[in-house]
Order: structure tokens, then sequence, then C-alpha cells
């Protein structure tokens, strides 16, 4: 909330958070959670690409019926080198490297760990589109850095007495 400057949006009332966006904010936690587990599960069993190749393709399939694909890329042909960059980097990429930290570290280390994500989003904002940053994120940012050096840190010295 502090990273995003959420909590100043809502504290001075110009985003109210209705109950419904509450609910599927906290649905889309638990459900990420869900995928944490099952895929720590997953990587146990077989290697990281094939478990992405299973969660993506089923994902896919569920998909084809909500989203279909095809309707993006006639409205708009010139996005497809867009459309499979996003898919290919911060998709693919970022789950592959996500499901191999999950192949070394505890499912709760791995996931504190990628919370680094929205410090990454506010910095990057700023870098290249000029963002301002203001002091509640600085501070969040400051909170998530801190944490995930602590977690980072039992982790290794949780593996040096192995």
């Amino acid at each position: 909330m502090l990273v995003t400057g959420a909590v100043r949006a809502v504290a001075s009332g110009v985003v109210a958070v209705p109950l419904p966006a509450a609910l599927l904010g906290l649905g889309a936690g638990a459900t990420y959670a869900l995928y944490t587990i099952f895929s720590k599960i997953a990587v146990a069993r077989i290697d990281t690409w094939g478990a992405l190749f299973w969660s993506f393709g089923f994902a896919s399939i569920a998909l084809l019926f909500v989203a279909p694909p095809v309707e993006p890329l006639t409205r708009m042909p010139a996005a497809l080198p867009r459309l499979l960059a996003l898919g290919l980097v911060p998709t693919l990429f970022a789950y592959a490297l996500y499901l191999r930290a999950l192949r070394e570290l505890r499912a709760s280390t791995a996931s504190m760990l990628a919370a680094i994500e929205p410090v990454v989003a506010t910095l990057l904002g700023a870098a290249f589109f000029a963002e301002r940053i203001a002091l509640e994120q600085v501070i969040g940012i400051v909170l998530i850095v801190g944490g995930a050096a602590v977690i980072a840190r039992r982790a290794a010295g949780a593996t040096e007495g192995v």
C-alpha cells in the first residue's frame, strides 16, 4: 500500500476501495499463494520448464474461453511484437525464475523475496516515465527491501548449517 501510493489516495478520499474490489484483491493474493504451494510441489517432482509448461498450458486453455487471443490481434496486428515481449519477459521468464527459486528455497521465503516486484515497478516508473516517488513510497520501498534482505540472510544462514 505504501509503495503504490494507495495509502495517500485512500486516506485523502480520492479513491475509495469498494468491497468487491477488496475481495478481488484478497482472492488474487490467496490464489497466488496457492500457485506458490502447488508450484513448490510440482518443482519437487518435475523440472522448472515442465512445471511452467503444464501451468501455462492449462491457463492458456482456460483463457481461450475467457479472452480469445485472436481478437486483440485482429484489432491491432502491429501489437504482436509487444504482446510477444510481454508474454516472454515479464511472464514466462519471471515465472521461470520464481519456480527456480522454489526449487532452492522454502515457499514462504521465495514468496516474500518476490515481494520486491512493486519496488522494481515503482523505480522503473520513476526512471522511464518520470513518475514522482512520494515519501510514503520511499518508506514502503525501504521496508520491502529491508524485509527481503532479512529473509535472504536468514535463508542463506539456514543453508550454510546444512
